[in-house]
């Protein structure tokens, strides 16, 4: 494998588009997320793609229940969630569906280009270059990245569906204005290492942040197995 990591066998066979007579689908700008109206799509992007998010899901992968002080604050926060039942794609899935001609964009009844696309997501986050590059690597390696969150990174990568195996490592960028030191990179492995994960640097280099460099950008990795914490000085 291309980061070092031993593969796990997978349960199901990859996931085939054309198997699954897969047509470009319609994704909306709503409230500021990325949703996907079209239940049957939203279905197979979800469930056998291992893309987006439903809202009843959402909230149960990225809270930690026990930093509630009681009952009553937990369902106060449950109260917030939507329950509209609706597909929402991060920015790196839908900018990824893009290139890869699944889905389309539309925001204020105008469907968006591929260029035109990838420039709004650029411009409202100012980290997405990285982290796009980052999510298509990992993809394009036959890996599932989906949200770190709970576990201090950017991503954590399965092989295959997240409903199938535990996720095999823990992703952080490096960005050039934040350097991860030695005591930030132990910290993170150790963290992973107790739940049987390796932790993975990367970084993006490029001259600068316009679609056109993607293809361009520089790619490293670092991979550590939880064996080799103990070298960190």
């Amino acid at each position: 494998d291309i980061l070092n990591i031993e593969r796990k066998k997978r349960k199901t066979t990859e996931f085939n588009w054309e198997r699954e007579e897969w047509t470009k689908t319609e994704v909306v700008i709503r409230a500021c997320e990325f949703t996907v109206p079209s239940t049957s799509h939203a279905s197979i992007l979800r469930w056998k793609a291992g893309f987006g998010e439903f809202p009843s899901e959402e909230r149960r992968d990225r809270v930690n229940s026990n930093l509630f002080k009681d009952q009553n604050e937990k369902m106060r926060w449950n109260d917030l969630a939507a329950s509209d039942g609706v597909l929402r794609l991060s920015p790196e899935e839908l900018m990824f569906l893009v290139e890869e001609e699944r889905v389309y964009l539309t925001g204020k009844g105008i469907r968006q280009s591929r260029e035109d696309t990838f420039d709004y997501l650029n411009e409202t986050n100012r980290n997405f270059f990285d982290s796009f590059v980052t999510y298509r690597f990992l993809r394009r390696s036959g890996w599932t990245p989906r949200c770190g969150l709970s576990f201090g990174c950017d991503y954590l990568i399965y092989d295959g569906l997240p409903s199938e195996s535990h996720a095999s490592a823990g992703v952080m960028i490096e960005r050039a204005k934040r350097p991860i030191d030695n005591v930030e990179r132990e910290a993170l492995g150790r963290s992973l290492w107790h739940v049987k994960k390796h932790l993975i640097i990367v970084s993006v280099r490029t001259a600068d942040r316009e679609y056109g460099s993607i293809d361009r950008a520089e790619i490293t990795t670092v991979t550590l197995a939880p064996t080799s914490l103990n070298n960190l000085e």
